[in-house]
């Protein structure tokens, strides 16, 4: 009676038992491949569709929710079906004073909902005021923790951070913060740079720059501490930030001439600060030695070594006049180093700086390169998505 007990176990209750746990062992690597394969081919069908928006003048037509994260204006985009499996898009807005408002940014975080993600873009005060300090680090590790760990916000618990220049920097630095660096999976920087003296050196020797923004930002930031007290001057250089920034995004400017009509002997002084090239590089090193620990502070460079952020992606246009390439390369490299991340560099001749070029079907090696950069993004926004080196 037992040995028919015994058959009758093994026949009908642990045999196919085997038989199902061996079928999944056969089946589950079979079906994991093409799980991530479907994965990347709709990432690459999302980033084809990035690029067609952002090269055509077709909108995309999402509504736009205001919200309050502990008093931080934000905008909220939402996809019309939300993937829980998708980290949240956090876009970051540049050195700007239009903020969350400037329709560049607007314009990303509707084609990323478009493709089903949450988009959030925070309003980052000091960045809004053009501010160069450590604010602002400490004003975006409190935005990403608190979407974080908002379920309706970020029903996964991950986030993806996409950023461009200045902006892009702060965010590598603010993503290597201990309360913070497990909650970003994925992380997209265009034309970033790599160490704050040496860009702000760049941007105020050179001659050959298209505009002078940069260089407005860094002496409306410090210019007493060469000058001493000048309330005007620095008025005056935030209209020259103004005035450049209206340029940027198409309209007319004519704040600093206005300001200064009736003041002769500030418009002389930011004459001297502006066309004097060797008196703008004397006043410009004075500043640099004096601010040299805060500026450390801002280099991506001194925290990668301790940086966890699985996937960084590096977007750079190869001819930037304002922020060279070679920043990129530098990151990518240092990056290489650090075996707890996957760098991807992509220089692209369709960027200028803060500016996209029409795309040409004449160049197909580097549209494929950019697809491939913003693919790789796409891809690494699902929060189970793992990368190996």
């Amino acid at each position: 009676m037992k040995m028919q007990f015994d058959s009758f176990l093994f026949l009908f209750i642990l045999k196919p038992l085997s038989c199902s746990s061996m079928l999944r062992s056969i089946l589950y690597p079979i079906l994991s491949f093409f799980r991530i394969a479907s994965r990347w081919i709709r990432s690459y069908l999302y980033s084809a569709s990035f690029l067609y928006i952002l090269n055509s003048k077709r909108e995309v037509a999402l509504p736009i929710e205001t919200i309050f994260l502990e008093g931080i204006k934000c905008y909220l985009i939402l996809p019309k079906k939300v993937n829980k499996s998708r980290s949240t898009v956090i876009l970051v807005h540049g050195l700007s004073p239009s903020g969350i408002d400037d329709p560049r940014i607007l314009e990303i975080g509707k084609i990323f909902a478009l493709h089903g993600a949450i988009c959030l873009l925070p309003t980052i005060e000091p960045l809004k005021c053009c501010t160069l300090s450590t604010t602002s680090v400490d004003v975006i590790e409190q935005v990403i923790y608190q979407i974080a760990n908002n379920a309706n916000l970020c029903p996964c618990g991950k986030v993806s951070i996409f950023a461009a220049s200045i902006s892009a920097s702060i965010c590598l630095v603010a993503s290597s913060r201990p309360s913070i660096n497990k909650l970003i999976i994925n992380i997209c920087c265009i034309g970033a740079y790599a160490d704050t003296r040496s860009m702000l050196k760049y941007v105020i020797d050179s001659d050959e720059l298209p505009d002078d923004y940069g260089r407005s930002v860094f002496f409306y930031n410090f210019v007493e501490l060469s000058f001493g007290p000048q309330p005007q001057l620095k008025e005056a250089l935030w209209y020259r930030i103004l005035d450049g920034h209206r340029s940027a995004i198409g309209t007319k400017h004519e704040l600093l001439n206005t300001f200064l009509s009736d003041k002769q002997f500030v418009a002389q002084q930011f004459d001297s600060l502006w066309n004097n090239r060797a008196l703008r590089a004397q006043c410009a090193e004075q500043i640099l030695v004096k601010v040299q620990e805060e500026l450390n502070a801002l280099s991506p460079l001194q925290i990668l070594e301790s940086f966890v952020c699985p996937r960084v992606v590096l977007v750079h246009g190869c001819k930037d006049p304002v922020i060279p390439s070679i920043h990129s390369r530098l990151l990518y490299q240092e990056l290489k180093k650090n075996p707890a991340v996957m760098p991807y560099l992509c220089l692209t001749p369709f960027l200028s700086h803060g500016d996209k070029q029409k795309l040409t079907m004449s160049a197909i090696g580097s549209v494929l390169q950019l697809l491939g950069a913003f693919a790789v993004f796409y891809f690494a926004s699902y929060a189970e998505s793992s990368f190996k080196k």
